[in-house]
């Protein structure tokens, strides 16, 4: 059917038929009484329709509407080639449906239902039996559901479940298949995630050499470049901040640039592409000190928070991201207001962060930064004491081998020794160069942050001595 031909009364009323089903049985007639549904024509009615939502800003309705059209596809080719897809369309409909719920802010509760829901599935007794094409679909977004578990919980077995659902589905796929990148990326997604947690370097290259794979797969007119150059820059720079290695850092910003070029304004991608730019661009200003990549980081990060909802479980990140910038800008200017509003970016997002979240450790620890160079400007002791708290509690959560805690010892020991230069209380010196020593054991040679951690130390050890000497003086006398 040519597609100026195409009904579209008939194509609303089958589409309000499918959703109205309440079982498979029902799903399954709509479809065979609706034979509109099963023309190519129909993917592009749907293409049109999320595009005209995107446009008018309306972005719940978009996805909305791309679940149903995955759903669609997925139930119309599996009818038509008769691989008896039809036990778990109701499975996968609430799947889809809890996992909107969340992204609308539902909460954990709405990720236990979409996992119990595709645990269904991959536990029913034909599933090993049903067509490729929906165990790959089924593999991939259980695994993406797992990882947002994770991210929300800390649950490390979340984490294995979505690596393992990716390499099978990896595994399933041929190395010229359409669908590989994609399933690629997401791979590599699982993996950073780890290395995020255990630091193991593995982890981090294979991810890396995923991401990479995944672009070198997919054509430059491809929907799905951006957001896998978006991913490969994350990797990039997160290898950057382990080796030194400007090139990483250099490649990553490109990859994000890339990307960016890539991304039309009204993209669910968007905000996401511009917060990694952000994390670069200010990567790249602690390295060189140029003040357009620090002015430009904080304009990337303030036009990223401008397109998340409330309710978004990103916004937490992007309030760090931002905060980090202006601390940033507040260490150069000394402007009051870029340090008062990087205080309260942390306030939010440590609030917005659920307790078992893997990322809590970080953002309590910019905060207590934040508040520890509050307390150096104005001497507030409630100051000094909210940041130690903020990281000491952040030092608590985080694994011995994840690779943030040499940073989030280096604020705790900071606060500590300019807890002791106020109160000349020995055992806050002590802790506070046990910290650093911590902090310096766990940095890397090659490490930007070295040479500052090491300062810190020799500093906190130089009052150590005068302390001694001073005790020794007071007792000689």
């Amino acid at each position: 059917m040519p597609a100026e031909q195409f009904d579209m009364e008939a194509f609303r009323d089958a589409l309000k038929d499918l959703i109205d089903a309440d079982s498979p049985d029902e799903m399954a007639a709509a479809v065979a009484n609706h034979p509109i549904l099963l023309i190519e024509e129909a993917d592009a009615v749907f293409e049109n329709l999320i595009n005209a939502a995107k446009t008018q800003g309306d972005e719940n309705r978009a996805k909305g509407l791309e679940g149903l059209r995955e759903m669609l596809k997925m139930l119309r080719e599996a009818l038509a080639e008769q691989h008896g897809v039809s036990p778990f369309l109701a499975d996968i409909q609430q799947a889809k449906a809890a996992e909107e719920h969340y992204l609308q802010g539902g909460g954990i509760q709405a990720l236990d239902e979409a996992i119990a829901a595709w645990e269904r599935i991959l536990q029913h007794r034909d599933f090993a039996d049903a067509d490729e094409d929906l165990r790959l679909m089924v593999l991939n977004n259980s695994a993406g559901i797992y990882l947002r578990r994770y991210w929300a919980s800390g649950d490390m077995k979340d984490l294995d479940r979505a690596k393992s659902g990716w390499q099978k589905a990896v595994s399933l796929r041929p190395e010229n298949s359409p669908g590989l990148p994609s399933i690629l990326n997401n791979l590599g997604n699982g993996l950073m995630s780890r290395y995020a947690r255990s630091g193991a370097l593995p982890d981090l290259e294979e991810g890396i050499a995923a991401y990479q794979k995944a672009v070198s797969l997919t054509p430059e007119n491809s929907p799905d470049l951006p957001s896998i150059l978006n991913n490969l820059g994350s990797g990039l720079t997160d290898r950057y901040a382990r080796s030194g290695a400007l090139a990483d850092l250099e490649e990553g910003i490109a990859a994000y640039r890339k990307a960016l070029s890539l991304t039309p304004e009204n993209s669910p991608d968007l905000p996401s592409i511009l917060n990694n730019l952000g994390s670069g661009l200010s990567n790249r200003y602690t390295r060189s000190g140029a003040l357009a990549d620090l002015e430009e980081s904080i304009a990337a990060y303030r036009k990223a928070l401008s397109f998340i909802p409330e309710n978004s479980p990103d916004l937490p990140g992007f309030l760090n991201n931002l905060g980090n910038s202006l601390s940033n800008r507040y260490a150069r200017s000394g402007a009051l207001a870029d340090l008062e509003e990087s205080i309260a970016a942390y306030r939010k997002a440590v609030y917005l962060n659920p307790e078992n979240s893997p990322h809590l450790p970080m953002y309590l620890n910019n905060l207590g930064n934040g508040l520890s160079n509050r307390y150096a400007r104005n001497g507030d002791l409630s100051d000094l004491e909210e940041g130690i708290a903020a990281c000491q509690k952040a030092v608590s959560l985080t694994p011995e081998n994840s690779p943030d805690l040499a940073s989030i010892l280096s604020n705790l020991g900071t606060g500590l020794i300019d807890r002791y230069a106020r109160s000349r209380d020995l055992s806050d010196l002590e802790a506070g160069i046990a910290a650093f020593q911590k902090s310096v054991s766990l940095t890397s040679e090659n490490s930007p942050h070295l040479p500052s951690r090491l300062k810190n130390l020799r500093n906190a050890l130089r009052k150590q001595h005068i302390h001694t000497e001073e005790d020794g003086l007071c007792k000689i006398y």
